[in-house]
């Protein structure tokens, strides 16, 4: 057991050393014959998520069959932080502070979402994604996902829709569910908010005011994945991310096995409360070109 211990804990000091060496920066990342996605990817990341969004970035240049123009939303971190440690990108990337996007909706007299921004890491997560999905197509991801092929997405054709993965479990603010009666969903399938394919324009849904202003006056940290599970629940109940597309799993920390070799049809793994040490480890294997 003492031997184990000792393993596990040289284990998670090593996968701490390469997430600090940043090898991201030594990939060779250049503009080549791939079309431009037709959508855009979005990212959510602060200072101390840009080695992740680094190497989130990596697994979608070397895995996809298009490389996409990028946005980063930032959580209050100065854009010249994130700008001095990102790696290049051979298209478009821009980066739009949360304030921004709140300031789109307040000047549309929507100052609940903004509200909600400014009391809440993930309210700025929440209003960066509206506005994006808003403006554009948009596939957002979170810094911990690695990719290991390309995703297929339908054409949204204007419609209004809200994407996203399939979690291991139910992870929701019933008071928010019970404030918009929408406590139905927990018959349906636990989604998860770390993928979601999305655009058009969520004021649609027919109980976006109360929504909004509940998370204005009760934020917390699971309104951000609860409303975005409300919003797929009514434009498009059937359609999420599959376990078999968007993979999780949270059983491996101290495992050496390289996740698309278990699991070779999946396009992506979200790493959520791994992602210290199984990102990591999958990172190098991906690196690596295996």
């Amino acid at each position: 057991m003492a031997f184990k211990n000792l393993k596990n804990s040289l284990y998670i000091k090593f996968y701490a050393l390469v997430c600090k060496l940043n090898l991201s920066r030594f990939c060779k990342i250049k503009k080549d014959n791939r079309p431009v996605s037709p959508f855009k990817l979005v990212f959510f990341c602060g200072k101390t998520g840009i080695e992740y969004l680094n190497a989130s970035m990596v697994s979608v240049y070397k895995s996809w069959d298009t490389v996409p123009e990028i946005i980063i939303i930032t959580d209050g971190t100065p854009a010249d932080v994130i700008k001095k440690k990102l790696i290049k990108w051979p298209q478009q990337l821009e980066i739009f502070t949360w304030e921004f996007c709140g300031e789109y909706f307040k000047a549309k007299g929507k100052t609940d979402l903004n509200d909600y921004a400014a009391k809440d890491i993930w309210g700025k997560k929440f209003v960066g994604i509206c506005y994006c999905a808003e403006k554009y197509t948009i596939l957002y991801s979170d810094t911990d996902i690695l990719w290991f092929s390309s995703p297929v997405l339908e054409d949204l054709q204007s419609r209004s829709v809200v994407k996203m993965c399939q979690d291991v479990g139910y992870h929701y603010s019933e008071p928010l569910l019970n404030a918009v009666n929408q406590k139905h969903i927990l018959n349906h399938a636990p989604l998860n908010a770390g993928l979601i394919y999305a655009g058009g324009k969520f004021a649609e849904f027919p109980q976006w005011n109360e929504l909004c202003k509940y998370l204005s006056l009760h934020p917390d940290h699971r309104t951000e994945q609860t409303s975005f599970a409300v919003l797929n629940n009514y434009f498009n109940p059937q359609q999420y991310f599959k376990q078999e597309e968007i993979f999780i799993q949270v059983d491996d920390m101290h495992s050496l096995k390289y996740t698309k070799t278990k699991n070779p049809a999946i396009w992506a793994r979200h790493y959520v409360n791994l992602k210290n040490t199984s990102f990591w480890r999958d990172f190098i294997y991906l690196i690596l070109g295996k």
